[in-house]
């Protein structure tokens, strides 16, 4: 069997697939994978199959006559490159993550008559899939409460399969040598893969509100590159115990230490707090399309324990106190925490190659 993999050039689209690879990989020795996904993620290639390819593509705007031209031209280069990698390859099937890089080879599976699966991680489906869901084997999705904003003519294929996670945020592969901290209570915040530059912003006035209990506590941030600096200087200022990110390899050593964390409402960030049972307070991206990350973050099964801060001047004291209630709820063992299984499903990587296997369509693909 040979699969090609496609994603999109943000982490949201992209890890799942990479969660989804390693376990092809890992439970299915026989089967070949090809990757397509955004030039931008070549420094991430330690973690892709040799046959990877990289695509450079833009998005594009409907008030914006210029952009949509280029965005075209980049898809017709895109898709006449991926009708070449297809012909040559003959895969069985395509799996798309989303994301405007994947649209080329959905559109070569198309026009090939290939077989296509596509996967959604956030509630609401992003343009590239809600294009390209009519023709789909299935549609695959993240969160239970998606299925109303599909088309009508894609009701029936679809699937509630979950995301795919990658071995490194697996519970199961957390290095329990550096799970136990000396602090009693560790918030960490994640800036997603765009680096929440806001998040940063708010520390000094978070760090000023936490007067009474910071000592007591341990800050883990995970942000952009170029505000490393930034951040270390005020929690140094603050003499707050810190640790500053850019990217971190292993992200179960990480989640192995969290009590709480403080996120955006991407759905691979919300899906992998709620497997790790990690309480948060979530700060939708407010520019999000379609709004699609409040409507993530709302989708969230327990109320109580994932509290919604919306993103305006006032929030860095909201969010202060909540982190406080939540640390005296900590201390006095009432922090209870809901079951993973009935806030998330399961084992997604085993079940889309499941559905991968039984489908006659992609089983009748002889090459």
């Amino acid at each position: 069997m040979k699969i090609i993999l496609a994603a999109g050039g943000t982490g949201g689209h992209f890890f799942p697939a990479v969660g989804l690879y390693e376990t092809i990989r890992t439970t299915r020795k026989d089967y070949e994978t090809i990757f397509f996904t955004s030039h931008r993620q070549r420094h991430f290639a330690h973690l892709l199959p040799k046959k990877t390819y990289y695509i450079k593509s833009i998005g594009f705007s409907r008030r914006n006559p210029l952009a949509i031209v280029i965005f075209l031209l980049y898809l017709l280069r895109n898709t006449v490159g991926a009708l070449y990698v297809f012909l040559k390859e003959k895969p069985n099937a395509v799996v798309g993550f989303g994301g405007y890089v994947a649209s080329a080879p959905i559109l070569a599976a198309l026009l090939l008559g290939i077989p296509y699966i596509l996967h959604e991680q956030n509630s609401v489906p992003g343009k590239a899939n809600r294009l390209f869901a009519r023709k789909a084997e299935k549609v695959l999705t993240s969160l239970k409460t998606s299925k109303e904003y599909w088309p009508a003519k894609a009701q029936s294929k679809i699937v509630h399969t979950g995301i795919p996670l990658r071995k490194n945020v697996a519970p199961a592969n957390s290095n329990k040598s550096v799970s136990n901290d000396k602090h009693l209570f560790t918030v960490l915040i994640i800036g997603g893969s765009q680096g929440a530059h806001i998040f940063a912003e708010w520390v000094q006035n978070l760090l000023g509100e936490l007067k009474s209990i910071r000592q007591k506590m341990l800050f883990i941030h995970l942000c952009a590159q170029s505000d490393i600096e930034f951040l270390e200087n005020i929690y140094t200022e603050y003499d707050m115990p810190h640790e500053c990110y850019g990217f971190h390899e292993r992200m179960s050593d990480i989640y192995s230490r969290c009590t709480m964390a403080i996120c955006r409402a991407g759905a691979s960030t919300l899906y992998e707090l709620a497997v790790w049972q990690i309480p948060a307070i979530i700060v939708p991206y407010p520019y999000a399309a379609d709004n699609h990350q409040f409507i993530n973050a709302q989708s969230i099964a327990y109320p109580e324990w994932y509290t919604v801060v919306e993103q305006h001047e006032g929030a860095p004291l909201a969010i202060a106190s909540h982190i406080i209630r939540m640390f005296d709820k900590h201390k006095i063992g009432s922090l209870t925490k809901p079951s993973a299984v009935e806030v998330c499903a399961h084992n997604a990587g085993e079940k889309i190659i499941g559905i991968i296997e039984n489908d006659r369509k992609i089983i009748g693909v002889r090459r």
